[in-house]
């Protein structure tokens, strides 16, 4: 039943797109916040993308989207309608994109780089996006998840530390943040929502998560996947120093936010772990379960040299 629905509201999302298959839409690979139809047509490759928990956000991260690409930013726009909207409203929010080629990137070093530039490249084509959009509280959603933690004993411990954070850092980062440039940022930047061909970026995509926000959560949040995926869940400095060169390569850092990066870093992996901690579906058993409570534990003073390096041409080094 849930695929003949499915199918339904499909086909009438290729006729508001003016899309006519010439083979069987095939469902894609994707995450749970939404599902994808790889549609081929006599105007080339699409998708078409069916949101489940993002669908509050797609109204305004759809024209973002578009803004970007009409500014040479290397992202799918997304298709419009024959309304001339971006998204068709059925039981589902759905939109239509041109299917980009490449593949997900392996991250190394050089990859690394090329990622810094990317989103440096994002960060200052976003600087000139006209509309404000939503901003995320993270000290708010930290605050919310200890609530949560408290009533669980397996996750109880984790409020200790959340509180310790806040104490330490809650005040100096409120009087930060208002300073630190802040516009549209991707806020999921990471190789899983890449594409590349033959070792080079050629895409971003995946802009469910768009949000004001300073420039450097962006980043933090970058670097915190890189720690993810290391077996000590320690920032690799080696990925980090060429993540951020090729950053500065495109955009310089200014002194604040050389100075509040660390801060940044740790803020963006504790609210990640709050997040999963609201989440019923997404809660872990215990605090060892959760891999991103590991980084942010390993995380703590990573990228603290900033805060005390110059501007330079030379590669920026990261102490682990």
């Amino acid at each position: 039943m849930w695929r003949s629905s499915l199918e339904t509201e499909l086909a009438a999302v290729l006729e508001s797109a003016r899309l006519h298959p010439v083979v069987s839409p095939s469902q894609m690979r994707g995450g749970s916040d939404k599902v994808t139809f790889r549609v081929i047509t006599r105007h080339g490759p699409f998708v078409v993308q069916f949101y489940e928990r993002t669908a509050a956000v797609v109204e305004y991260t759809l024209p973002f989207v578009a803004f970007l690409a009409r500014r040479g930013f290397p992202t799918p726009s997304p298709h419009r309608l024959t309304d001339g909207a971006f998204v068709r409203h059925g039981r589902r929010p759905a939109a239509v994109f041109p299917l980009a080629g490449g593949i997900h990137p392996r991250v190394t070093v050089i990859v690394a780089g090329q990622m810094g530039s990317a989103l440096a490249t994002l960060h200052r084509t976003a600087s000139r996006y006209p509309e404000t959009l939503p901003s995320l509280d993270r000290l708010g959603v930290i605050r919310a998840a200890i609530l949560v933690a408290d009533a669980s004993s397996s996750l109880a411990s984790w409020s200790e530390v959340a509180r310790a954070f806040l104490g330490e850092t809650e005040e100096r980062w409120t009087a930060e943040e208002l300073q630190l440039p802040s516009k549209p940022i991707h806020h999921d930047f990471h190789a899983g929502n890449l594409l590349a061909t033959a070792g080079v970026l050629t895409d971003v995509i995946d802009f469910d998560e768009v949000q004001r926000a300073p420039f450097i959560i962006d980043i933090a949040r970058a670097l915190h996947y890189f720690a993810r995926e290391a077996l000590d869940f320690r920032l690799p400095p080696a990925l980090a120093a060429s993540f951020l060169h090729g950053y500065e390569a495109i955009r310089r850092l200014e002194t604040g936010e050389r100075a509040a990066l660390d801060a940044a870093y740790q803020l963006a992996n504790l609210t990640h772990v709050a997040f999963s901690i609201l989440d019923p579906c997404d809660r872990p058993a215990t605090l060892d379960d959760s891999l991103r409570h590991r980084v942010y534990l390993a995380g703590s003073g990573a990228l603290r040299p900033l805060a005390v390096s110059q501007r330079s041409t030379r590669p920026i080094t990261v102490s682990v």
